[in-house]
C-alpha cells in the first residue's frame, strides 16, 4: 500500500542510487550485481533499465569500432582520412541537431551517498505515522 513515507522512501533510494552511480553504463556490471542482492518495490524494472543501457552502451561501442574499421579501409584504398575525423568526432562532445554542443548539467543529489534520511522523507514518515496510529 502506498503511503506518501513510501513513496517517498522510494525517490530518496532512486536518488541514492543515481549518486552511487547506478545509471552510469559502465558501472552496470556493478549496479546489477548489488540490484541481485536488494529487495525493493520494482527492482525488477530497475534491473531492466540497467540492462538496456548496458547493451545499448556495447552496441554504440560496437558499432563505433566497426564504422573506424571500414574507415580504415576505405582510407587505405581511397586515400582519405575518414578515420582520423571519425576518432575526432567520437571523441568530442555530442552535438545537437544544429551542431551546438548541448549544455552540461550536473544532476547530483546532495548526500546522495549518504544514508541519513532528508527532511522530506523524515516529514513524510511522520504524517504517515500520525495518520495510520490508531486513536
Amino acid at each position: 500500500k502506498q503511503s506518501p513515507y513510501t513513496r517517498m522512501a522510494q525517490n530518496e533510494l532512486a536518488l541514492q542510487l543515481y549518486g552511487a552511480g547506478f545509471f552510469a553504463p559502465q558501472n552496470a556490471d556493478q549496479a546489477l550485481a548489488c540490484l541481485e542482492m536488494m529487495d525493493f518495490d520494482r527492482r525488477d524494472e530497475l534491473v531492466r533499465i540497467v540492462r538496456r543501457g548496458q547493451t545499448l552502451t556495447q552496441t554504440v561501442q560496437d558499432l563505433r569500432r566497426m564504422a573506424l574499421q571500414m574507415a580504415g579501409v576505405l582510407d587505405a584504398t581511397q586515400g582519405t582520412s575518414l578515420s582520423e575525423q571519425l576518432e575526432r568526432q567520437f571523441g568530442a562532445q555530442p552535438q545537437t541537431a544544429d551542431g551546438a554542443s548541448p549544455p552540461v548539467r550536473e544532476l547530483r543529489a546532495p548526500g546522495a551517498l549518504s544514508m541519513r534520511e532528508s527532511a522530506v522523507t523524515a516529514r513524510a514518515r511522520q504524517q504517515a505515522a500520525e495518520v495510520s496510529a490508531p486513536r
